[in-house]
C-alpha cells in the first residue's frame, strides 16, 4: 500500500513538473516579446526609437496572469492605489452642468520645475466609467508628480462623485466639455506646456478632438487602449465571455450614473428625447447607447453615433500634435483588426506601440502586479523626451 502511494506521489510530481516546464517554455517563447513600434517616417519616429528604452527590452507580462482576461481583470483588483494629493475644482459649463477636475499642483519642494508658470501640466482623461480615483489614473498622476509636473484629471460629467446638474453625460465624440476644460487650464496657465494622457473612451474622445483642433502649447499625447472602431468594440464585447466579464458590468455602471441622479432626470422628464424607463432596462452597452447616448447627443440612430465616434475612419492625417498610442493585440475592447495601421503610418505625427499581451488597460507586469507597469515606464520615457525636444526647439527659436 505504501509503495502504491509512493508511485502516485511520484507520478503527481512528474506531472506537475512537466506541466510547469511546458508552461514556462510557452511563456518564454510565445509571450515574452519586444513591443512593436509602427509609425510614419520622420522626426517623431526617430525620437521614439532613440528615447523609448522599452522598445529595446522584452515586455514580461505577469507570468501567472498574461492572458487577455487576466490582464484586464487583475489590474483594477490587484494593482495598488497610491495616495495622490488632489485638489478639487468644480467648473460650471454654459448649460449649467458641473465638471470636477482634480489637480496635483506640485508646488511643494519641486526642484525640477519650481516656476509654476512654465511647469508642464499633464491632463488626464479616464476611461468610460473611470475617474481620478481609479488606480491607473493614480499611478500616472503620481508618476507625473515625481517627474515634477502638475496634473489635472478631467472627470466626465457625473463621474468622480459629482452630481449631475443637467440630463447630459458624455460620449466618445462630443468634445464640448473637453474644449471647455482645456480652455480653463490654458487660461490659468498660458505659458505651461500641456501633455495629454488619455485612456480607452478618453482616447477616442481626444483623437476625435485632435482631428479637428490644435492647442498651441500642447506638446504631445499618450493614449492607452483606445477603442478604434465603435462597432468592432461593441461586437467584441457581446461575445459570451466578454459580455459576462465586461459588458454587463459597464452597462450596470452607466445605469447607476442615471439612478444616482434620478430626481434630476425626472425633473426634466418632458425634455428628454428618450423614455427613461427603457434606458434603465438596457442590458448591454449597445442598448444603452441606442436608447440613451445617441439620443442625448442628437444622433438620428445608433449607427450614426457609432460612425461619428469611430476614430479609425477619421482623417487622421489632420492631426498635428504628436500622438503615441499603445494597444495590446489581445484587447477585448479594441480588436487589432480595427486599428488603421496604414493611416497611422501616413501621418508623421502619429505612432502606435503594439504588444502581444496586455488586455484592456492592463499591461501589468511583475510578480505581484501592484506597482509600476510598462505604461508608467513608457509615460516617463515618452513625456521626458518630448518635453526636452520641445524645450530645445523653443531655445533654438529664441536664438534665431
Amino acid at each position: 500500500m505504501d509503495i502504491f502511494k509512493l508511485d502516485i506521489n511520484l507520478d503527481m510530481r512528474k506531472f506537475m513538473f512537466s506541466t510547469a516546464s511546458v508552461y514556462a517554455l510557452y511563456y518564454f517563447y510565445k509571450v515574452v516579446h519586444r513591443p512593436c513600434l509602427i509609425a510614419g517616417d520622420g522626426e517623431f519616429k526617430s525620437t521614439l526609437q532613440t528615447n523609448l528604452h522599452i522598445l529595446k527590452e522584452h515586455y514580461w507580462p505577469t507570468f501567472w496572469a498574461f492572458t487577455s482576461h487576466f490582464q484586464t481583470i487583475c489590474r483594477p483588483f490587484l494593482k495598488s492605489k497610491p495616495d495622490v494629493p488632489y485638489r478639487r475644482e468644480i467648473l460650471t459649463t454654459e448649460d449649467g452642468g458641473h465638471i470636477a477636475i482634480d489637480w496635483v499642483d506640485n508646488d511643494v519642494d519641486n526642484t525640477k520645475y519650481p516656476n509654476h508658470k512654465t511647469r508642464p501640466i499633464v491632463v488626464i482623461m479616464p476611461g468610460i466609467v473611470g475617474c481620478s480615483d481609479a488606480n491607473y489614473i493614480r499611478h500616472i498622476s503620481l508618476q507625473a508628480k515625481e517627474l515634477g509636473y502638475s496634473v489635472v484629471v478631467f472627470n466626465n460629467r457625473g463621474m468622480g462623485d459629482i452630481t449631475l446638474k443637467t440630463p447630459r453625460t458624455f460620449c466618445a465624440c462630443n468634445s464640448e466639455d473637453l474644449t471647455f476644460v482645456l480652455h480653463h487650464v490654458t487660461k490659468q496657465h498660458p505659458t505651461a506646456p500641456i501633455v495629454m494622457f488619455a485612456v480607452s473612451l478618453g482616447g477616442a474622445l481626444l483623437t476625435n478632438y485632435l482631428v479637428k483642433n490644435t492647442v498651441d502649447n500642447m506638446v504631445c499625447a499618450l493614449i492607452m487602449s483606445a477603442p478604434w472602431d465603435s462597432t468592432h468594440t461593441t461586437n467584441s464585447l457581446e461575445q459570451n465571455i466578454n459580455w459576462f466579464l465586461y459588458n454587463r458590468f459597464i452597462t450596470k455602471k452607466l445605469k447607476t450614473l442615471l439612478t444616482k441622479n434620478l430626481e434630476m432626470f425626472k425633473e426634466n422628464l418632458s425634455q428628454l428625447p428618450y423614455k427613461l424607463e427603457e434606458v434603465l432596462e438596457a442590458t448591454t452597452i449597445r442598448e444603452f447607447d441606442e436608447r440613451f447616448t445617441s439620443k442625448t447627443f442628437g444622433f438620428g440612430s445608433l449607427d450614426d453615433y457609432y460612425e461619428e465616434s469611430t476614430i479609425a475612419s477619421k482623417p487622421l492625417e489632420n492631426i498635428k500634435t504628436p500622438v503615441l498610442y499603445i494597444n495590446a493585440k489581445d484587447d477585448p475592447f479594441s480588436p487589432v483588426a480595427g486599428i488603421p495601421l496604414d493611416k497611422i503610418q501616413k501621418n508623421p505625427n502619429l505612432a502606435i506601440i503594439l504588444t502581444d499581451y496586455g488586455g484592456h488597460v492592463g499591461f501589468v507586469e511583475g510578480l505581484m502586479i501592484r506597482d509600476r507597469s510598462i505604461v508608467e515606464r513608457l509615460f516617463e520615457q515618452y513625456v521626458t523626451c518630448m518635453l526636452e525636444n520641445n524645450n530645445n526647439q523653443e531655445e533654438t527659436t529664441m536664438l534665431c
